[in-house]
């Protein structure tokens, strides 16, 4: 009897099977939850992976549906032809999705895309949790702004000293003008004027009008800073207290007035590239000139001066990104009405008065002294995440045309809303 009763004891004492129960339980539970943690990361890089896959499907259909004139059906195949593409590589045969829909607003210039997903669990089924499921929508606007770019080109005669600085300024503005005019594609609508400079401006045809038929008969088409309160302004030179002045007598020994005239906004491509080809040097640095005719000539308050292919749209155009190209390589110089300040001060007040006006400055420096280095930062417009780098200090041919085609690329992110 004793010996029954101390073996059902030991039995009742034997706690082996019950902890490898437990333990098989924790196991079970453990595994599952690595499983999940496992399938969870899975999870998180499929919606990720397919968070861009729908941006960028829907941006290249709200492009699709603006440039080509997609709609229905055929917007709807395209835009899943372009998630498809973006979604490959990922795990398809654990990852199904549905409910494919596109919403176009052909006004507003927009497609709205979501998509149902079911993504198959490897290890989740031990928890009996086989799949995760979830929806994503992007919405992309494609709004093609227009731009009117005005280029402020140093045409002194430091730019021959030595004369490869001219030809590489040439270089690189014909590349910012193969980049941006796309004389194929007219929703592409890009406007280029130029303005080059030395010791004053060449207003050529225009000469007249901005000066009131006031001109000098030794340089009758060059013109010189008005003063005045209008010193700073882009008022419509039409009245005798907006009138430019013309360039004084006496000053063709100095070769202040450039051979090249400013150059109204066109989009004719081979009329630009021909242009800049026959820009030369010579004559000294009246910089704030410069700036202050490629504001004008971007400035809607001019319109009644340009052409009508030429006319500046508003500023307040919520369509239009209006953006001038400040370029130097040397210091300002050269100036003519004292009361408004010196060159150096003049231009600071003109860059500041257009950026106050919504227009978008771009600053270079080639090979120039510290102290145009200083103006063109304090001209340029700050740099935020939308403009991108404003002010380049370019030291050679090559780092001048890399400064001219990210301007180019800027200009062409910034006329992208999405």
């Amino acid at each position: 009897m004793f010996g029954t009763h101390s073996t059902v004891a030991k039995f009742a004492r034997n706690e082996r099977g019950t902890i490898a129960m437990i333990f098989a339980l924790v196991i079970v539970a453990v595994v599952g939850m690595v499983g999940l943690v496992v399938d969870g990361a899975r999870a998180y890089r499929t919606v990720g992976r397919m968070s861009s896959a729908l941006d960028a499907a829907a941006l290249a259909a709200a492009k699709a549906m603006n440039e080509q004139g997609l709609t229905g059906t055929e917007l709807t195949d395209y835009a899943r032809r372009f998630f498809d593409v973006n979604m490959q590589g990922s795990a398809k045969s654990l990852t199904t999705y549905s409910n494919f829909k596109v919403v176009a607003d052909i006004q507003r210039g927009s497609v709205d895309i979501s998509v149902d997903a079911k993504m198959m669990n490897h290890f989740g089924a031990v928890l009996k949790r086989d799949h995760f499921s979830f929806t994503r929508a992007t919405t992309a606007i494609y709004n093609i702004k227009d731009i009117e770019l005005a280029m402020m080109l140093d045409v002194t005669g430091s730019m021959c000293n030595p004369c490869d600085k001219i030809d590489d300024l040439k270089i690189a503005s014909k590349d910012l003008i193969d980049i941006l005019v796309d004389e194929s594609n007219p929703a592409r609508k890009v406007r280029i004027a130029l303005a080059p400079y030395s010791g004053s401006i060449n207003a050529g045809s225009y000469a007249q009008v901005v000066t009131g038929d006031a001109q000098n008969p030794t340089e009758p088409d060059c013109v010189v800073e008005r003063p005045g309160v209008y010193a700073f302004d882009d008022k419509s030179p039409v009245s005798a207290s907006s009138y430019l002045m013309p360039l004084p007598g006496g000053y063709r020994s100095w070769q202040v007035c450039p051979d090249s005239s400013v150059t109204p906004l066109s989009s004719d491509k081979s009329a630009l590239l021909s242009l800049v080809e026959d820009l030369d040097a010579s004559g000294s640095t009246a910089g704030h000139l410069g700036i202050a005719w490629a504001w004008y000539l971007i400035s809607p308050d001019w319109a009644g001066v340009w052409p009508v292919v030429s006319r500046p749209e508003p500023y307040d155009d919520d369509e239009t990104v209006k953006a001038v190209i400040v370029m130097t390589d040397g210091i300002f110089n050269t100036y003519y009405q004292g009361s408004n300040g010196d060159s150096a001060f003049q231009a600071r007040q003109l860059c500041a008065a257009m950026r106050d006006r919504g227009v978008i400055v771009f600053s270079v420096a080639f090979q120039a002294p510290s102290s145009a280095e200083s103006l063109l930062k304090d001209c340029r417009t700050p740099e935020t995440t939308k403009t991108g780098q404003t002010y380049f200090d370019a030291q050679n041919g090559d780092e001048l045309r890399t400064a001219f085609r990210s301007i180019a690329s800027a200009l062409n992110t910034l006329r992208l809303s999405k």
